[in-house]
């Protein structure tokens, strides 16, 4: 009951059980937008309850940059967060632009 990532090609195998199931449902991101030179944005997500400024005991950060336009919404994304805040980790998604609504503001 381990996700494994495979370094060559990036893809998380996620196992379900019901009531993760259930508690992915109710996880809820905060977000912050940045701004890139070329004026696009990437928005980066972490769970609600967790505050950047405060440790909570999660001394890792995990980078997650999902390929799929859900991105952090995605079921699977949200399952590995889940597993990553179970752990003791501290989950950040990166969404790149148009992806999990992240704002489109260049033509490219």
């Amino acid at each position: 009951e381990r996700h494994y990532v495979r370094l060559g090609s990036g893809r998380i195998r996620a196992q379900w059980e019901r009531e993760n199931e259930e508690i992915e449902e109710q996880l809820e991101y905060q977000r912050v937008c940045v701004g890139t030179e070329d004026g696009g944005v990437i928005s980066l997500d972490w769970p609600a309850n967790l505050d950047l400024n405060q440790e909570h005991g999660l001394d890792t950060t995990v980078l997650l940059i999902p390929g799929t336009p859900e991105g952090s919404m995605d079921a699977n994304v949200k399952s590995f967060v889940w597993e990553c805040l179970r752990r003791g980790l501290f989950p950040v998604v990166m969404n790149p632009r148009g992806c999990a609504g992240s704002p489109l503001t260049t033509a490219r």
